[in-house]
């Protein structure tokens, strides 16, 4: 792995500002958003919430994993500052579906034999391919998570998909930005070649 030059990070503007929209985010903890709402006295509903929360554990991680893997081999240097970013959003993510799950129904299902083909086919893929499954992986589980927000409504569950979808807005603008550059200048995200400067658009929170 290569260290980076520092004259890298800013060398596309708009690339730049993503980052800094990650970094200086609103951070939110867990502890606060299981205080919000009312878990519910469903038998049938807990149990449904406690295994959603199971393979939200799961999910997360395998995308911790893409990201990180990600950040280590470009030589772009706000794609990696960004990733960074994205890596520890997902362990986060994975944390608190775990203490979720744990305080409704024990210790998280077992949902590693669905989820590690995830984890393994997209290990397997090449950068680029990668990088373009882990975005529309995190655009589809964007659309997904307002589903799961509105179905658990007024429990905390329905709050965490809030907070959770919020990061993942974010992850989706750093992988478009990236692909948008790729295919404008093809390899200079991983090269480590900069794209010209250009302040003609914004990254918004």
């Amino acid at each position: 792995m290569t260290l980076l030059r520092p004259d890298d990070l800013d060398a596309d503007e708009v690339a730049y500002r993503i980052f800094q929209v990650t970094r200086d985010r609103t951070p939110w903890r867990i502890e606060d958003v299981l205080r919000e709402g009312r878990f519910s006295d469903d038998p049938a509903r807990a149990e449904r919430a406690w295994r959603v929360a199971s393979a939200g554990y799961y999910a997360e991680q395998a995308g911790l994993v893409a990201a990180a893997t990600l950040a280590v081999e470009t030589e772009d240097a706000p794609l990696r500052f960004s990733l960074a970013l994205a890596t520890a959003d997902e362990a986060r993510h994975a944390d608190a579906f775990y203490r979720y799950a744990k305080l409704v129904g024990g210790e998280p299902a077992d949902a590693q034999e669905t989820m590690q083909p995830l984890d393994d086919g997209l290990t397997s893929l090449p950068y680029m391919g990668r990088a373009l499954v882990h975005t529309m992986l995190e655009g589809l589980a964007a659309d997904e998570f307002i589903l799961l927000g509105e179905v658990f409504a007024g429990d905390p569950l329905g709050r965490l998909y809030h907070h959770v979808r919020r990061d993942e807005i974010r992850h989706i603008a750093i992988g478009l930005n990236f692909l948008a550059r790729e295919t404008r200048t093809p390899g200079a995200a991983r090269s480590g070649r900069s794209t010209p400067r250009s302040g003609t658009t914004s990254a918004s929170d």
